[in-house]
């Protein structure tokens, strides 16, 4: 059997694009890596459905412990930070290039061109499960009356910022810059 070409439109990307979306192709094609790297991504996730459908319980541990109620949105955004510092993509991109380390390098981009790839399918594929995670958990505490309405864009803010190296990488970038010789 012959294969027959047939003549399409070429979609055309940025060198950072076609490399954010090759890592994020990477990424989730191989169960392994996503449940080493993102196994945070899937707990914050559940724990956004889990605090929905059991509000409930919520609402009866805050009855229980008076003195909780005060500090519940401080517990959870500190819970929310922690899982979201858990996942590892960008790191485990890096290291998965191996024997292919050749491609990025002969493309013309500069490497911190490839390594702002990287962080930004990190940022794609975990920053969702965070905010989803926060919404909910937000949402849940206010309706509770648990929390302050001025604690809930720390609640939202706190572990995008602390969980999301892009973040902390476009930050460090000025500083690398002005350091170097």
């Amino acid at each position: 059997r012959r294969i027959r070409y047939r003549e399409k439109a070429v979609r055309t990307r940025s060198a950072a694009r076609a490399l954010v979306w090759k890592d994020v192709r990477r990424f989730t094609c191989n169960s392994m890596v996503l449940m080493n790297t993102a196994l945070g991504s899937f707990f914050l996730l559940a724990g956004a459905v889990a605090a929905v459908i059991f509000r409930s319980r919520a609402a009866a541990l805050l009855a229980a412990v008076p003195s909780f109620s005060g500090q519940a949105g401080l517990l959870v955004c500190g819970l929310l930070c922690m899982m979201a510092a858990t996942n590892t993509v960008s790191a485990s991109s890096v290291s998965l290039e191996g024997k292919n380390v050749w491609i990025a390098q002969s493309i013309p981009a500069p490497a911190a061109v490839i390594l702002r790839a990287k962080v930004r399918a990190h940022a794609l594929l975990t920053e969702p499960a965070v905010a989803a995670a926060a919404l909910s958990a937000g949402g849940v505490l206010l309706s509770l009356k648990a929390m302050s309405p001025v604690f809930f864009p720390l609640l939202l803010l706190a572990p995008l910022l602390f969980g999301s190296p892009a973040a902390r990488a476009e930050t460090a970038a000025p500083a690398a810059k002005s350091q170097s010789p």
